[in-house]
């Protein structure tokens, strides 16, 4: 069954919730330092809200997939989990903490996600990993044949993602931290679900696991890889223009995110550096522009990408 998180009373209360078309949105909110702040606005309740430091201050990327219960997740730094980043999901939002998602007059950019009312294309739901290898996950809800799935779970463990562009009968999978590609995780995509291997970054023994799984939407959802050219590389063929593009490269980096949050050029490391203007530089009508940073273009290398239209 999947659920989303809401509050009531002041508790996070899971909600049932059938699987439908995506929606998406991106925003940003200029932090107050206050408890259980509202991030009003996005339209919809969420199930996956990416939030993160735009600058270079270093308050980092925190992410919450739909019913991570009371937690929330750094992006890259496996051994933090937290309740007090991103709290819950609302009607219209999120909330936050008065921690490093609402520092006093700091700007942040969320990516969020949603459920909306028709084809299923986006599933948020937990298993408990048993560490077995070809071990099925599925939910008979979700009611679609997935061909991409971000994870984190719950014990220390980072987040990661993989996809039918990867190459699944090693299990690759790519982590959001400063590493390459890794194997045994993501074996097959499959009726409601999937079937992984013995990786415990996707089925870590005794660990709640928590994914996201997407389906590819013309129009809407897109994934695939590029081989680096070092210098300006515009990526084209997506269908739309996006409002959020995530790169990964296949080798030691942290992926990259740019949003029309950004300002022009700018796109931002998640949970690295911080802003930079030779990342991801445009998003444009069919496609996004990469420039010289070893994260999006180092020459012959291989990146895998992921793009959002919002609606």
């Amino acid at each position: 069954m999947a659920y989303v998180t809401t509050e009531e009373g002041g508790f996070e209360v899971s909600i049932s919730s059938a699987s439908a078309n995506m929606k998406v949105k991106v925003g940003n909110y200029t932090g107050d330092g206050q408890n259980d702040r509202p991030v009003t606005g996005v339209g919809f309740t969420p199930c996956y809200v990416l939030v993160y430091d735009p600058t270079n201050t270093g308050w980092g990327s925190y992410f919450k997939p739909g019913i991570a219960s009371p937690y929330s997740f750094n992006a890259t730094d496996a051994s933090l989990v937290y309740s007090d980043k991103i709290k819950a999901f609302n009607t219209d939002g999120f909330t936050v903490g008065n921690s490093y998602a609402n520092q006093d007059q700091q700007p942040y950019h969320y990516l969020a996600l949603g459920i909306g009312s028709s084809t299923g294309q986006i599933y948020s739901f937990s298993h408990e990993g048993d560490g077995n290898d070809d071990h099925s996950v599925t939910d008979g809800s979700m009611g679609f044949t997935p061909d991409f799935v971000i994870v984190r779970g719950d014990a220390a463990v980072s987040v990661a993602f993989s996809c039918s562009e990867l190459n699944l009968g090693t299990g690759s999978f790519l982590p959001f931290t400063n590493s390459g590609i890794a194997v045994v995780g993501v074996k097959s995509f499959i009726s409601n679900g999937f079937t992984l291997g013995t990786s415990p970054l996707w089925n870590n023994n005794g660990t709640m696991m928590y994914y996201t799984a997407l389906k590819t939407t013309a129009g809407m959802f897109k994934f695939d890889s590029y081989v680096g050219t070092g210098e300006t590389n515009p990526i084209s063929g997506l269908g739309f223009q996006p409002c959020a593009v995530i790169v990964k490269r296949d080798g030691a980096s942290t992926a990259m995110i740019k949003t029309s949050e950004h300002l022009t050029t700018h796109s931002t490391t998640i949970g690295g550096s911080g802003d930079t203007t030779t990342g991801i530089t445009v998003l444009g009508a069919n496609g996004f522009t990469v420039e010289s940073d070893a994260s999006v273009n180092t020459l012959d290398d291989t990146y895998y990408w992921y793009a959002f239209k919002a609606n």
